[in-house]
C-alpha cells in the first residue's frame, strides 16, 4: 500500500504527544498509590464494622458473643494494615489542619488507627474472658449481661488506659459523621470502664440479688427548674432477675393524695406562685439531685407504698441526643417519624395534636386534649423500649448518645446505694452541685415560675469578671452580670404567672419570663449590691454543698432584654496565686456563653457540658 507524506509524518508526532501522557499517568499513578491504599483499606475496614454490628444485632445472650469473634479478628488485621498504610503519610497528613471539618481528623490519623486497632485487641480478649466462661445459651434477660461486669472486671485497668488514649481524640474539634463514630467508640469504652469497675456488685443494678427500681422522671426543660426542668411525667422503672418489667409513664399531677402530708413549698413558689404545698411534680427545687432525689424519693413513697432504688432523669435535649441509634421513632395514633433533626418540631407538633383523632384547637376537644398533652413522652420511650428488646438500634450510637447527655446533664442519675453511685459521681453524672476546695465557684441557677415554657426561646449570656486587692488582705471583688433576652415578638396580654394554656404550644412560649434565679458561690462570700432582682426579693444565705447562695426575683417581658448585675466579695482564702474558677452549668439549659475576666487573662467561649476548670491562662472543660 503506498502510504503518503502526510500520513508517515504523523506517527512521531502522535508518539512523542502519547509518551509524556503516559509518563505523567504514571507518576501520577505511583504519587497516589499510598492514598489510594488508605482508601481501600479504610473502606475495608468501614465494610468489617457494618458485619459486626449485624452479627452483634443478632446476639440474644452473652454466650452467644463468640459468634462476633471472627469478625473482631478481621477487622483487628484490617486495622494493622491501614495503620502500616497512613504511617509514611503522616508528615504530609499533619500539615493539613487548614482543611475545614476534617483537619483535626487527618492530623491526629495515626493516633486515631493505633487507638482503634488497640480497641480491637481489646475486644477480641473481652470475648475470649467470655468463650471461657459456662454462661448460658438460652438465656435473652438482662442478668445474662449484668453478670458480664464481675466477668469482665480484669480488664478495668487496660481500659483504663485505652479510654485516657480515646479521651484526647474524641474532643477533636472535627465535623461529620468521623468525629461522631470516634466520639462514639469513646463512650463505649467509658461505659464499659464503669461496668468493670463495679465489679462484683454490677448486676445489683439489674436486679439480680432483689428487684430494682428506679424513677424515671421526664423533666420539660423549656420550663426550667433546678434541675433541668418541670417534672411533667415519670414511670417506675422494676427490673426483677433481669427481667424488664411492665413501664407506665403517668403525668406528675396524678402523684398526689387529699390523705397525704406535704411539707410547704420553698418561700418564692408560696410568695410568686402561690403554691403552698411541696408536691412531686415541683419536688426537684434543689439544684442538687441528691437533695432533690430525696425529696422525691420520699414523696413518691408515700404516694406509692414503695421506695425506689434511684431517680434518673431525662429532658427532651436527651431525647435528641439518644435518637440516632434508633435513626428514628413513632409513636401509637401518630405517623410523624421523630429523627434528631426534627426532634423539638415534633414534640410541639404531637403536643398541639397528641393523636391523628384529636383536635387540639377545637373546644370540643379541649378535655381530650388536656388529659393526652404528656403521652408522647410515655409512648417515645416506650418505642425506644421495644426497638431495644428487638435489638434494632445501633449499640455504639446509643452509648454515644447516652454519655453524651450524661456529660450535658440531660441525663442524670442518683443512686442511693452510694457504692454504685461512685463511679458516676466521679464523672459528674451524678446531677450534684460541684465545688472544689480552695476553688472559685459559680452555678447560676434559674427557674420558671410563671406556668410557662418561655424557656424554649429565652437566652443567657454570663460576664464574670475578678478584681483583686491592692493590699492584699481582703477577698476579690467579683462584678457577675447576666443577661436575659427574650427573643419572641409578641404581647403577653396577661403577663401574671397564673396557670392557663393557650390553643396551642407556641401560645405558652410567648409568654412573659418569671424567674427566680440563685447564684451559688464559695462559702464566706459577701453580697455587695445587686442590680437587676426586685428590692425585696434579693436573699444571701448559706447553700448546699458548702457554698453561699444568693437569689432574687426579676420578670422578663417577650421581645426584651433584662440584665441582672451582683457585685460581691470572695473568702479571703481565695488569692492569686494558683486561682482558679469552677464554672457549672445548670441541667436543662442551652450551652451557656460566657466570658470570664481578671486583671491579666480572659477566657471567651461557650460551655457545652456539665462544669469548666478555668485557671487563668489555661481551661479544662470537664463533664
Amino acid at each position: 500500500m503506498t502510504q503518503t507524506p502526510a500520513s508517515i509524518s504523523t506517527q512521531p508526532s502522535r508518539l512523542r504527544q502519547i509518551v509524556p501522557w503516559g509518563v505523567a499517568i504514571l507518576f501520577l499513578t505511583l504519587l497516589l498509590a499510598p492514598f489510594l491504599r488508605v482508601g481501600w483499606e479504610s473502606y475495608q475496614i468501614y465494610t468489617t464494622a457494618q458485619q459486626l454490628l449485624a452479627v452483634v444485632r443478632q446476639v440474644d445472650s452473652p454466650a452467644k458473643l463468640q459468634a462476633a469473634q471472627p469478625v473482631v479478628k478481621t477487622m483487628s488485621g484490617e486495622l494493622a494494615q491501614l495503620h502500616s498504610a497512613i504511617s509514611p503519610l503522616m508528615p504530609l497528613l499533619g500539615e493539613l489542619t487548614f482543611i475545614p471539618r476534617y483537619g483535626p481528623l487527618l492530623v491526629n490519623a495515626d493516633k486515631i488507627v493505633e487507638t482503634a486497632q488497640q480497641s480491637s485487641a481489646l475486644l477480641e480478649k473481652a470475648i475470649g474472658l467470655v468463650a471461657s466462661a459456662p454462661l448460658k445459651q438460652d438465656t435473652e434477660d438482662i442478668s445474662a449481661w449484668a453478670a458480664l461486669g464481675p466477668l469482665l472486671a480484669p480488664l478495668h485497668e487496660d481500659l483504663a488506659l485505652l479510654e485516657a488514649q480515646w479521651q484526647p481524640l474524641a474532643r477533636l474539634q472535627a465535623d461529620g459523621s468521623a468525629g461522631q463514630q470516634i466520639a462514639n467508640l469513646h463512650a463505649v469504652v467509658e461505659l464499659a470502664m464503669v461496668a468493670t469497675e463495679l465489679g462484683e456488685q454490677w448486676p445489683q443494678l439489674f436486679g439480680n440479688t432483689r428487684p430494682a427500681t428506679y424513677l424515671v422522671i421526664v423533666q420539660n426543660n423549656h420550663e426550667l427548674r433546678a434541675t433541668g426542668g418541670y417534672i411533667s411525667a415519670l414511670a417506675p422503672v422494676t427490673i426483677n432477675r433481669g427481667q424488664l418489667q411492665p413501664i407506665n409513664f403517668v403525668d406528675s399531677y396524678t402523684i398526689f393524695s387529699d390523705k397525704a402530708a406535704y411539707p410547704p413549698a420553698p418561700a418564692p413558689m408560696r410568695e410568686y406562685m402561690g403554691i403552698d404545698l411541696l408536691t412531686l411534680r415541683d419536688a426537684n427545687w434543689s439544684p442538687n439531685l441528691p437533695s432533690a432525689a430525696t425529696v422525691i424519693r420520699t414523696l413518691f413513697q408515700q404516694y406509692s407504698g414503695f421506695a425506689v432504688d434511684g431517680v434518673i432523669t431525662v429532658d427532651m435535649d436527651a431525647v435528641a441526643l439518644l435518637l440516632p441509634a434508633f435513626d428514628h421513632l413513632t409513636v401509637p395514633g401518630s405517623s410523624i417519624a421523630i429523627t434528631q433533626a426534627n426532634v423539638e418540631d415534633a414534640l410541639v407538633q404531637l403536643w398541639n395534636n397528641p393523636t391523628d383523632s384529636v383536635d387540639a384547637t377545637s373546644a370540643s376537644a379541649q378535655g381530650d386534649w388536656w388529659a393526652q398533652r404528656k403521652d408522647f413522652m410515655g409512648q417515645l420511650t416506650a418505642a425506644a423500649f421495644a426497638r431495644l428488646q428487638q435489638r434494632s438500634f445501633n449499640p455504639v450510637a446509643l452509648a454515644g448518645g447516652l454519655v453524651d447527655g450524661l456529660d450535658r446533664r440531660s441525663v442524670q442519675v442518683w443512686l442511693f446505694d452510694r457504692t454504685l453511685q461512685a463511679p458516676l459521681l466521679e464523672r459528674g453524672w451524678d446531677g450534684s452541685l460541684h465545688p472544689q476546695a480552695n476553688s472559685d465557684f459559680l452555678a447560676v441557677v434559674d427557674a420558671n415560675l410563671g406556668y410557662n415554657k418561655a424557656n424554649a426561646a429565652v437566652t443567657r449570656q454570663m460576664d464574670y469578671a475578678i478584681q483583686w486587692p491592692a493590699d492584699g488582705t481582703s477577698g476579690a471583688e467579683v462584678t457577675l452580670t447576666l443577661t436575659y433576652t427574650h427573643p419572641v415578638q409578641r404581647t403577653d396580654p396577661i403577663c401574671h404567672p397564673v396557670s392557663y394554656y393557650g390553643a396551642r404550644y407556641e401560645d405558652m412560649i410567648a409568654r412573659c419570663y418569671f424567674d427566680y434565679s440563685r447564684v451559688y458561690v464559695p462559702a464566706g462570700s459577701q453580697l455587695l449590691s445587686v442590680d437587676g432582682w426586685l428590692d425585696a426579693s434579693a436573699t444571701s444565705e448559706r447553700g448546699e454543698q458548702g457554698t453561699q447562695q444568693f437569689g432574687g426575683y426579676f420578670v422578663l417581658n417577650p421581645g426584651t432584654q433584662h440584665k441582672v448585675t451582683l457585685h460581691y466579695r470572695l473568702p479571703a482564702s481565695l488569692r492569686p496565686a494558683g486561682y482558679r474558677l469552677v464554672l457549672e452549668r445548670q441541667a436543662g439549659t442551652a450551652p451557656l456563653p460566657f466570658h470570664l475576666q481578671t486583671q491579666n487573662s480572659s477566657l471567651e467561649g461557650s460551655l457545652i457540658n456539665g462544669q469548666l476548670i478555668w485557671t487563668p491562662g489555661q481551661a479544662q472543660a470537664i463533664p
